[in-house]
């Protein structure tokens, strides 16, 4: 009777256990909020438990759909940014996407094409990718170091500059915003695809962690992907009633303009080319859940941006 006795007690103090365990959704909630009053911390050390395999077949998938990925990356990555509660001011007061905008998204450009170049080997992944991440986020620390949250009227309790949150929405605009894209518009199948998608989003979650990004912050799989950045948009993106930052109409007009120059090759800007401008950025911004509204554009990003377009 004693040893029964202590069997019930112990499964009773097994399943009280298990019930005051935090659920993985509400780790992440707590992680997410958490993590905008967090610097970013690069990792120089590639990670030992690394699966190189998988980064291969993650580089692969991005090689096959290297052009889509591309128009995404250009019409959608850094644009939503720009509805982005912590990251648009930092855009703003550097100027560098004001009065610099080709320069500053040309840079951009080169360093995620060299996060997405296909390397050779995994020594080649550590000595260039990977030493790029790691580049990259020491980039974005030292600029957070810099611009202090006074100088953008934040108050240090609440958001810090360039904080883990809002890195973070930037890292699944690259990571994972291709993906949801090229589902939307039917290029890829979520079941069929599933295991590419899963190593694609892997190749990226190792780079993530050179850039200094929080574990529990990456995404380990395409659902988790989808919970994490439900819950930073949720963070980021303004809320019913919020004001907007005047100055995304002007990042958006700068770029229209940076489509024109670069994807049409500085083409007269006629109607007919306003057109093909708002209808590629509409489209594509449109892929993303959300985006739209953030930046103001309504429900209809196409309409929203003819009208900016005038």
């Amino acid at each position: 009777m004693f040893g029964k006795g202590l069997s019930v007690a112990l499964a009773c103090l097994i399943a009280a256990s298990a019930l005051a365990q935090p659920s993985p959704d509400l780790v992440r909630r707590s992680a997410v909020k958490a993590a905008r009053v967090k610097s970013l911390t690069p990792r120089a050390t590639f990670p030992v438990d690394t699966d190189w395999p998988r980064v291969e077949r993650g580089y692969a998938f991005a090689k096959a759909h290297t052009f889509q990925i591309s128009i995404t990356n250009l019409c959608a990555s850094l644009v939503s940014t720009y509805a982005c509660k912590d990251i648009e001011p930092v855009l703003v007061h550097t100027k560098e996407l004001i009065d610099h905008y080709t320069d500053r998204v040309n840079l951009t450009g080169k360093w995620v094409l060299e996060l997405e170049h296909t390397p050779e080997d995994k020594d080649g992944f550590i000595a260039k990718n990977y030493k790029r991440a790691y580049d990259l986020g020491e980039f974005h620390r030292q600029i957070g170091a810099s611009v202090t949250p006074k100088d953008l009227g934040w108050n240090p309790a609440e958001r810090v500059v360039l904080n883990q949150q809002a890195f973070a929405f930037v890292f699944y605009s690259f990571a994972w915003q291709p993906i949801e894209s090229m589902l939307a518009d039917h290029q890829i199948d979520e079941v069929k695809d599933a295991q590419a998608i899963e190593d694609y989003i892997y190749s990226w979650s190792v780079l993530g962690r050179g850039m200094g990004l929080d574990e529990v912050l990456l995404p380990h799989s395409a659902a988790e992907a989808k919970k994490i950045i439900t819950l930073i948009r949720a963070e980021q993106y303004p809320g019913t009633g919020e004001a907007m930052s005047k100055d995304v109409d002007t990042l958006l007009k700068n770029e229209m303009a940076y489509i024109r120059r670069t994807l049409f090759n500085g083409a007269p800007e006629t109607d007919a080319m306003k057109k093909r401008i708002v209808g590629l950025l509409g489209h594509s911004i449109s892929t993303s859940p959300g985006l739209s509204e953030a930046l103001g554009l309504g429900s209809d990003p196409v309409a929203g941006l003819t009208k900016l377009a005038g």
